[in-house]
């Protein structure tokens, strides 16, 4: 009994590490596998299961009238060092959507070059896709725009050209990075995410020119070069 508490407690710190530090590999494979691994409500799930095991060795505990101090002390203490576990591991390793954009600066970095990603906007710019129906590819879906066919074509070359366009295609609810531009003239971004999760990608000037984003205390930017920067909003 004493080694099952202690064993619980110690699973369940392991499992909040590793819901917090599975944001990175979100960030780095952009698959969903990942994402449910990094799904807070799935870590509080999976942290419940060694709670529901110590309350039932705790009420084993009081038939036997054995070990009850130590299964009492492992229930007081569970969620307490769970919540400590969190902090610290966010407070030395950085907040989830900090790990997120840490890990897709190191795919992006890993598998191109700065000319890739410039050759990639100046693709968008080109293919004229931005300019046409609502002005931007929604999880890369592009079946409710009015494009030409050569744009249609042109995307297809973009998915074929560059597999991070591939990223989070389910073939269900998204099919890939959204593409837009927010509005800003000479600025293509491509970013996954939702109005829940947020927006994470990477913006990028199509003329070299330095790229600003807007002044958001609320968004992280981690910036590859003046034209180009990663941003979590």
């Amino acid at each position: 009994m004493k080694t099952a508490s202690i064993a619980c407690l110690v699973l369940a710190g392991l499992l909040e590490v590793l819901n917090h530090w599975a944001n990175y590999w979100f960030g780095y494979s952009e698959t969903m596998r990942a994402d449910l691994a990094a799904d807070p409500i799935l870590g509080f799930i999976a942290k419940s299961i060694p709670f529901l095991i110590l309350i039932v060795l705790f009420i084993v505990a009081l038939f036997l009238k054995k070990h009850r101090v130590w299964l009492l002390a492992g229930l007081i203490s569970f969620w307490p060092l769970v919540t400590l576990t969190g902090f610290l591991t966010q407070t030395f390793c950085g907040t989830a959507p900090s790990l997120v954009l840490r890990g897709l600066h190191d795919r992006l970095v890993h598998d191109y070059t700065l000319d890739d990603l410039r050759h990639f906007a100046s693709d968008v710019d080109q293919s004229g896709i931005l300019k046409s129906g609502q002005g931007y590819v929604d999880h890369g879906d592009i079946s409710s725009l009015n494009l030409t066919y050569q744009q249609k074509e042109a995307f297809e070359q973009l998915r074929k050209k560059y597999p991070f366009m591939h990223w989070m295609d389910d073939g269900r609810i998204t099919h890939g990075p959204s593409i837009l531009n927010y509005g800003e003239k000479g600025v293509v971004d491509f970013e996954w995410g939702g109005a829940l999760q947020g927006h994470w990608g990477c913006s990028i000037s199509t003329n070299g020119s330095r790229n600003e984003p807007h002044p958001d205390p609320q968004v992280i930017i981690l910036r590859l070069s003046d034209d180009i920067y990663l941003y979590y909003d």
